[in-house]
């Protein structure tokens, strides 16, 4: 990792919107305590159960996380500001929680990964994202404006990014004000070579619910499977009604056992989120994205690497 951080007590939180920030945490805490670092994660049930399973022996505390809803018709905007008096309310909470726990807790540095509330005047406190800019058209710059009203409450934003904005584009590109640090990509996943690829395909059904759902569907009419071998990773919370039984189907609520499918697959069929984007940069592997609809972020990254 780029950053000087050693021999500090941290505590850690990351969004709990999907996957994505919680799989890109898991490198980026890999990092810090191979620099010796003593980290507190703060996270829900489910996110404990991941985390600990990459980290046993690490200390993990409650915090809620969320708990967006989404109605599945591409309408992301119109879903959010439903639920701002929730999203409002969850970011006081972190808030009030970071400094109780800090009344409580010697911490030298707090991290958090795209929770606006997650911070400490006190206390030095660390933003990790990708998005500095959010893919967003200009009718919508007051929300730009917040964002870096945001961004600007913590001492440093660390981005997942380098500083020519490679991968996440216009994006992760400067802008004035912010104490930027540009630390790369980060994944759970570590560059190994294998010989053979067990699957022809791994679909990743990854996501907010009913998008999650609706992916399936999206991927059996977008290719042809027959005389392929096919594993799919989807969440227990989706249900899926006709499974195909030539496929393998794997839970993702056991995400480390996973890991080795990956691995073992010529092509990965997923989301075009940034966090896929980064682990498919160390895994070197063929890829089918498929943008969720409406997900700004998505259908933009998916233009800049893929849509040519």
């Amino acid at each position: 990792m780029d950053t000087s951080v050693s021999n500090k007590k941290i505590l850690y939180a990351a969004l709990d919107w999907g996957m994505g920030h919680l799989t890109r945490s898991i490198g980026i805490i890999r990092d810090l305590l191979i620099q010796n670092n003593e980290i507190v994660i703060a996270c829900n049930s489910d996110q404990k159960e991941i985390f600990l399973s990459y980290f046993p022996n690490i200390k993990c505390i409650f915090l809620e996380g969320y708990n967006f809803k989404f109605s599945g018709n591409g309408n992301w905007s119109l879903d959010l500001w439903k639920q701002r008096k929730s999203f409002f309310k969850s970011i006081k909470h972190e808030h009030d929680f970071v400094r109780k726990t800090c009344l409580s807790e010697q911490y030298d540095l707090i991290i958090s990964d795209h929770r606006y509330g997650f911070f400490s005047r006190d206390i030095e406190s660390v933003f990790i994202t990708h998005q500095v800019n959010l893919p967003l058209v200009k009718l919508y710059f007051f929300v730009q404006n917040w964002h870096k009203k945001q961004l600007k409450k913590f001492s440093q934003i660390w981005v997942l990014d380098d500083e020519n904005s490679s991968l996440a584009g216009a994006l992760s590109t400067k802008i004035q004000g912010l104490n930027l640090k540009y630390i790369g990509w980060k994944s759970r996943f570590i560059k190994e070579e294998l010989k053979t690829n067990k699957y022809d395909y791994l679909i990743v059904v990854s996501g907010p619910k009913p998008y999650s759902e609706q992916f399936i569907d999206e991927v059996e009419n977008k290719l042809d499977f027959s005389q392929k071998r096919v594993a799919v990773i989807y969440p227990n919370s989706i249900k899926l009604f006709n499974k195909n039984q030539n496929w393998n189907y794997f839970s993702s609520s056991n995400l480390k056992a996973n890991d080795m499918l990956f691995y073992e697959s010529e092509i990965i069929i997923s989301r075009s989120g940034y966090s896929t984007l980064m682990d498919l940069k160390v895994l070197n592997k063929k890829s089918i994205l498929i943008p969720t609809k409406g997900q700004k972020e998505q259908e933009y990254l998916f233009n800049l690497h893929f849509n040519e």
